[in-house]
């Protein structure tokens, strides 16, 4: 082989090695732009939870959602107007944390300590009815996981 040919198949194999290079960079960035995305709109959900944490009357009407009265449709009830919207930005920050643990960008550590494992707000008797009617607006991947983490049908 020539020095010419030696030359031309390495910088060759440099460029490829490069473009390789590129790729992956490209692919970790977009990975970490799109967990920054989703981080930015949990942040935004997680604001209910701070409401929530310090309003008496909503922190009633929790524990009425969790402990209270029989008769809960698919629809959330009027007087608990105000946990539904506390449990859907709860489950919002599930749904990122979710997402965020299977691109591999928290262990599983952080993952369970979000309470993705024996959350009384999720193993209410009237929390898989009022599920079945808001599921659709979450990622198909986290609504599969879930389901199956709490045994709710579809």
């Amino acid at each position: 082989m020539s020095g010419s040919t030696v030359r031309e198949t390495l910088g060759f194999i440099s460029v490829v090695a490069g473009l390789v290079f590129v790729g992956v960079e490209i692919h970790q960035n977009t990975a970490i732009a799109r967990a920054a995305t989703r981080q930015a709109l949990s942040a935004s959900s997680s604001e209910f939870v701070l409401v929530a944490a310090t309003n008496d009357e909503l922190g009633r009407q929790i524990d009425k959602w969790l402990f209270g009265e029989e008769g809960h449709t698919e629809a959330c009830p009027d007087d608990l107007h105000q946990a539904c919207r506390w449990i859907r930005a709860q489950l919002r920050l599930q749904e990122n944390v979710f997402l965020q643990f299977r691109e591999g960008l928290i262990d599983e550590s952080v993952f369970y300590s979000y309470g993705w494992r024996d959350n009384a707000t999720f193993e209410s008797p009237y929390f898989a009815p009022w599920w079945r009617a808001i599921r659709t607006t979450y990622h198909p991947d986290f609504v599969a996981a879930f389901e199956a983490e709490y045994g709710l049908a579809p």
